[in-house]
């Protein structure tokens, strides 16, 4: 067997994501998206809490403070928590038919908030036996220490794994290790990409 373990992204692989002008719209922000994005992917605090440096409490309470947002930390919490609206149709029944000699996999640059929506329907349901979530291991990707702690943990050979992801950026540093890796963005490019592996 050439794959000895899967790995998957999570949001915009198996999860659906929300659009950002809707949960702008839910916390207040009046101005352009492009200008919250542009903050927000330069932030280190977004950074801190999904490395888990950062709990849940500090983050809502620097989010409203650096935005200038008219809500409070409960209320954008729950707003926060609804930017994942669960999985995709299909998503888990694509996971739940490959086969078990298949070891399977999360590598999800995720949160507290967000893991809480879908772990549920994942422990247990899917056949995932290892979970990369990097509020737990303290790594990002696309840096290469979210892909050797895999590596390391797995006990597999980078030539050994899978991994399917929606981001270049993230493929691109996987490869660069020697991890085979296959952009995917949704349940049936990810069921169409097993089937061209050899997997289904």
């Amino acid at each position: 067997m050439k794959y000895q373990l899967l790995l998957f992204d999570l949001g915009g692989v198996l999860a659906e994501v929300s659009h950002i002008p809707e949960f702008l719209s839910l916390i207040g922000w009046s101005e352009k998206a492009e200008e919250f994005w542009k903050k927000w992917v330069s932030s280190q605090y977004s950074k801190d809490f999904e490395s888990g440096k950062m709990d849940t409490a500090v983050f809502a309470e620097t989010i409203i403070r650096e935005f200038n947002l008219p809500v409070d930390s409960p209320f954008l919490i729950s707003c926060f928590g609804k930017f994942i609206k669960g999985f995709y149709p299909n998503a888990l029944e694509v996971l739940c038919s490959i086969p078990s000699a298949y070891r399977k996999a999360i590598l999800s640059n995720t949160n507290p908030i967000h893991w809480d929506m879908v772990s549920g329907e994942l422990y247990g349901k899917s056949g995932i036996g290892d979970y990369f979530l990097s509020f737990e291991t303290g790594f990002l990707k696309p840096d290469k220490e979210a892909y050797l702690d895999v590596i390391e943990k797995t006990g597999c050979n980078p030539g050994e794994i899978l991994f399917f992801d929606d981001n270049d950026k993230n493929i691109e540093a996987a490869k660069a290790l020697g991890i085979n890796a296959v952009k995917v963005t949704s349940p049936a490019e990810l069921k169409k990409a097993l089937i061209e592996h050899g997997i289904l």
